[in-house]
Formats: C-alpha cells, structure tokens, sequence
C-alpha cells in the first residue's frame, strides 16, 4: 500500500469541509475525486500534501504517518500540482521547474538536476519556451510548466489539483496521457481531483465522490459514476451509457429543488 487516508476530518473555522473522509491508492495507481464546486476536493488534496492539517484522522504512506516524516523528506517523496500558481516572481521557465527540485538538492544544482528540468520540460513540449518569464505565459502553459516542475522532482506520490485546467481538448488528452504513463512505468501513486467525469473515467483505477466533504460513493469508475449518484450529488439527471466505445454521460435537467 503506497497511501492510505483514515478518517480525516477539517473545518475552516467552524465550517466543515471534509468529515471521516477514507481511501487508498497503490503503486502504478490513478485515484480520482470527483464531485461538484466546495465538495472538499481541493481540500482534501492539501491535507494529505500538509499544506493543512486535519483535525481528525491519519494519513499514510508506505504504512508511516506522514505527521511523523519531516518536511524535507515528505517533500521528495510527494508532488503537488496545484490548479493555478500565484508566482508572479521574474522566474524563467526553466528556473521555475528547477524549483522542484529543491528537496533533492544537498548543496548545489547538479548535472543529474540539470537533465530532470530539461527531460520534464521536453515532455511537456515546453524546452522551446525554457527562457521565457513564468508570469507571462498563458493560462494553458503556466499549467504545464506546473506538471514539468511535479515531474522534475520525481515524486513517488503525485497529487494533482485539476490538471487539466486551462488547457484546450487535445492538450487535457495529451498531458493526462503522459501522467497516465508516468504513473505506470515509475510505480508513482496519484490522486487527481476532476472536474470532467469523463476523463475522470476514462483515466482512473479508482474513484472517490464527495459530496459536502463526505464520501459519498467509490469504488471503481464505472461503479461511482451511476445515474443515480450523479443525481443525488450534481443534482442533474443524467442518462449514462457504457459501451465499448467507452462511458457516455448525457446531461437531461436539473433536478428541482
């Protein structure tokens, strides 16, 4: 077992966000969370990166309680992406992916640094734009940059927020492809937060519906992404067809209140 999240629990302030919220993603493994705007998804994701600090509940990887793992060494080990960066510093391209190295890093920056960047970078399809400032990159690039930084770092767990966001169709195809293999080939766990149910099907083992910061449903996609927990936690009626073609979810009217 690579992460196992037991029972947390956190409020902001006196609202709750997430309540005895459990899961658990192997090696070579891709967990999505689903569910609509203030589910808890985002938040959920920051509790077990440590960005927040659950008041209830634990959270393990390879059996250790990360409150328990320093900073440095948790860190090396886990890969945040967030859905966007607030880093308006005039940082290049290339020195904002380096900064994903950092907890590799023991004194200087290294050859074996140097040729992590520049792999990421090529990966994402972004070496051309190396030398460009961060801050005027588009929505779509700053994006990839972020996953570049994550993958750079050569993280065991990766935890994406939205990863997706702010890219065009063929692009969200392009980069969950490449996480999906990352994931297979490096034995990385993930957890991804979703927003498209279908791509959430489409490249996920496993699957988490929060609904008011509970689980609500999982198990696997095909299995959580039923007309009626759509329903019940979108308040849509659906109508979901699966063939061999894949799962379609066609969209009929909100449900009334």
């Amino acid at each position: 077992m690579r992460v196992a999240v037991r029972g947390i629990s956190f409020s902001y302030d006196s609202v709750s966000a997430l309540a005895d919220v459990s899961l658990e993603v192997e090696e070579a493994e891709i967990l999505s969370i689903v569910g609509p705007n203030g589910s808890g998804k985002s938040t959920l994701l920051k509790c077990v990166d440590k960005i927040l600090r659950p008041s209830l509940g634990v959270i393990l990887i390879d059996g250790r309680d990360t409150g328990k793992i320093g900073a440095k060494e948790l860190a090396r080990r886990m890969g945040y992406i967030p859905q966007s960066s607030s880093n308006n510093l005039p940082l290049t391209v290339f020195d904002t992916v380096l900064m994903g190295r950092r907890p590799q890093l023991s004194w200087g920056v290294g050859d074996r640094d140097i040729t992590m960047v520049c792999r990421a970078l090529k990966l994402m399809g972004m070496e051309d734009s190396a030398l460009r400032p961060f801050n005027e990159l588009s929505g779509g690039e700053r994006q990839k940059v972020l996953i570049a930084r994550a993958l750079a770092q050569e993280p065991e767990v990766l935890l994406l927020d939205e990863p997706t966001s702010n890219l065009d169709l063929r692009h969200q195809l392009e980069v969950l492809e490449i996480l999906t293999d990352l994931v297979r080939r490096r034995g990385v766990s993930s957890i991804m937060a979703m927003h498209d149910l279908y791509l959430a099907w489409r490249y996920s083992d496993k699957m988490v519906m929060l609904n008011h910061g509970r689980v609500f449903a999982a198990g696997e996609p095909g299995s959580v992404l039923t007309e009626e927990n759509i329903r019940s936690v979108y308040g849509v009626d659906v109508v979901v067809t699966q063939n061999s073609r894949g799962l379609h979810i066609e969209p009929v009217r909100p449900v009334k209140d």
